[in-house]
């Protein structure tokens, strides 16, 4: 059973299997697995993905489909432990304005990270500015794959520390003569092998 804020919900599983020694051999994560994802009450999905202490089913607890609310999943993504549980609560967020407001506030790059590959997410503007600012690698990395202003690839080209940012702005800039530039200028390996391929 499950304790809950209103009460105890039981999650059955199959009966345990033993082998020759007494010991138990059943899978009992599968089968607990199984169930959460058959459930259909959405409160009583947030109430797992906030409280359960195996946070393995937390995680799995969001894979259910009738977790969808999102204003769920915005709370979950501000006020859970754990990366994996909070990035998949924003990998479901429809809403663009929660998850601008997690690009711009949330203190953990996994989540921003995970705002920004969100399909929901269509606003230039913030991909341009994740781009230029944000502090960890990972996320300007994915935001320059959505980056269309051929300016801001350019000086992102020039200017980023990280070489994986500037290889992937060297992947959407048109202007050969740029190309050729980072291919003999960069002083990164990695870089100028991109920008010769």
């Amino acid at each position: 059973r499950f304790k809950a804020k209103n009460g105890y919900y039981p999650i059955h599983k199959k009966p345990a299997k033993f082998n020759y020694y007494g010991r138990n051999i059943s899978n009992k994560r599968y089968d607990m697995k199984k169930v959460i994802l058959q459930i259909k009450d959405e409160d009583v999905l947030f109430d797992i993905a906030q409280t359960h202490e195996d946070p393995s089913y937390r995680v799995v607890d969001l894979w259910n489909s009738n977790l969808k609310d999102d204003g769920k999943l915005f709370h979950l993504a501000n006020e859970c432990k754990g990366y994996i549980l909070r990035s998949t609560a924003v990998s479901k967020i429809r809403d663009e304005d929660m998850l601008i407001n997690l690009i711009e506030n949330h203190y953990d790059w996994h989540v921003r990270y995970a705002a920004v590959r969100n399909p929901n997410m269509s606003n230039e503007k913030i991909f341009e500015q994740v781009a230029l600012h944000d502090e960890d690698y990972m996320v300007r990395r994915e935001a320059v794959k959505h980056v269309e202003n051929q300016d801001l690839l350019v000086y992102l080209l020039k200017n980023d520390e990280d070489p994986i940012v500037r290889i992937n702005a060297l992947n959407k800039i048109k202007n050969r003569d740029l190309i050729i530039f980072a291919a003999k200028k960069d002083p990164n390996w990695r870089v100028r092998e991109a920008a010769i391929k």
